[in-house]
């Protein structure tokens, strides 16, 4: 299992070609990351659009090919294609599992994995020799590929089981543009995807759209 150090290039792969994969990819193609997509699509013709998109050519790869590639995958799909991906997934040497999803219903009237448990345990227990961390599902894809606000730098939870994972996806997340927050191990994770659902909720009921974030605040309490 790889560990990031702060300047080191990553092979990363973005299982995902839509608005949070692209807004994740472009950030860290910037930051010179090796990034690969993993697509069903035509491939060349992916590649096409993903380069045009970027500016910079863009390497598309099947899934089964795009898992071998990577040291860190990204989970940017809806949750009912990953859980048809989970099998591909190596048992042994399997890479830093990043999962994005959020698990919502259609009328986003709650989440669709049973209560108490979450996406990222569910894929900890059908891979358990991976290094699974949940980041990345608590801000839009707008956000995500703009993360300034005037007022403040927006605030990223993460949650995982491994130290060593956990301080790679910190390091993705603050190249990203985040300020990075670990809530702790991946019993955390549920909440996380609730305050997803919040968050969406928040931005539908007061039209912000995409132009929301969350932000943590701290002070030192006076003795």
């Amino acid at each position: 299992m790889v560990q990031q150090r702060k300047g080191d290039a990553l092979k990363l792969g973005i299982l995902g070609t839509g608005r949070v994969g692209q807004a994740l990819g472009q950030r860290w193609l910037a930051a010179g990351h090796e990034v690969t997509f993993g697509t069903r699509q035509d491939l060349s013709h992916k590649e096409e659009q993903l380069s045009e998109l970027f500016g910079q050519s863009v390497k598309t790869l099947s899934h089964d090919h795009c898992i071998a590639h990577a040291e860190a995958l990204v989970l940017a799909m809806p949750w009912q294609a990953a859980q048809e991906l989970t099998p591909k997934l190596p048992q042994e040497n399997c890479p830093i599992l990043i999962d994005c999803l959020n698990p919502l219903s259609p009328d986003l009237s709650g989440l669709v994995v049973p209560a108490g448990s979450s996406t990222a345990e569910i894929l900890q227990d059908r891979v358990p020799h991976a290094s699974v961390v949940k980041a990345f599902n608590c801000a839009s894809s707008g956000t995500l590929a703009d993360p300034s606000y005037p007022e403040a730098k927006p605030t990223m939870l993460f949650c995982g089981n491994h130290e060593d994972a956990n301080t790679t996806v910190q390091s993705l997340i603050e190249e990203v543009g985040f300020e990075a927050v670990d809530v702790g191990d991946l019993s955390m994770a549920s909440h996380l995807e609730s305050l997803a659902l919040l968050t969406i909720k928040m931005a539908i009921k007061h039209r912000w759209g995409a132009n929301c974030a969350l932000k943590i605040l701290t002070r030192t309490s006076e003795s």
